[in-house]
């Protein structure tokens, strides 16, 4: 079985075609889901638990809850938790 350090990681990338206005809402989501995620990483980094803040994040950021959940995979990933 080859060691971490011998696989080789890939990296994709995809284009879509939209509109001004399409581009424009992706681009509003996107800093919206980087602001909650650098949120949510500090205050993991603090010592706060995820199930904690949920509620919170929920409101404050005007997210769902399947948001809050991809962001915290995101984070936990990034830290290397399951």
């Amino acid at each position: 079985m080859p060691s971490k350090q011998d696989t080789t990681g890939f990296t994709y990338h995809t284009r879509v075609s939209v509109t001004p206005e399409q581009d424009q809402i992706l681009r509003e989501y996107a800093i919206l889901f980087g602001h909650v995620e650098r949120t949510l990483f500090a205050d993991l980094e603090k010592g706060r638990h995820a199930r904690d803040l949920k509620s919170a994040y929920l409101l404050r950021f005007g997210i769902t809850a399947r948001r809050f959940n991809a962001v915290l995979a995101a984070d936990l990933g990034s830290i290397g938790q399951p």
